[in-house]
């Protein structure tokens, strides 16, 4: 009567769970989360669930240049087809410093 095959929604709220609970880590966003952790974040940029990589992408620019893999990582997250995984990439790349053309805000035009 029931079908006991886990469901979608579950996968993308234990998705979910997981992205929050690394990011819930470390208060100092970077500065004491592992490599396994980093390591996470980054696999679930390439998620099939754009809310569970918005998330990742979120993480990733707080924890910031404090790992040399966050910036290729969130340079790479610059061309999901997400706007918000985009969007949030950017802001944390220009968080850290980072230049680049698809990182700055074209200019409004006249």
């Amino acid at each position: 009567m029931f079908d006991r095959r886990p469901c979608r929604t579950s996968w993308f709220f234990a998705g979910l769970f997981l992205c929050g609970a690394l990011l819930a880590l470390s208060p100092s966003w970077g500065q004491d989360i592992s490599a396994n952790q980093i390591d996470e974040l980054i696999t679930k940029l390439r998620d099939s669930n754009p809310n569970v990589r918005q998330r990742a992408a979120r993480g990733l620019g707080r924890i910031g240049a404090a790992d040399e893999r966050v910036v290729p990582a969130l340079i790479k997250a610059l061309d999901n087809k997400d706007g918000n995984v985009r969007q949030l990439a950017a802001d944390g790349l220009r968080k850290i410093g980072v230049s680049d053309e698809r990182v700055v805000p074209a200019p409004i035009p006249p």
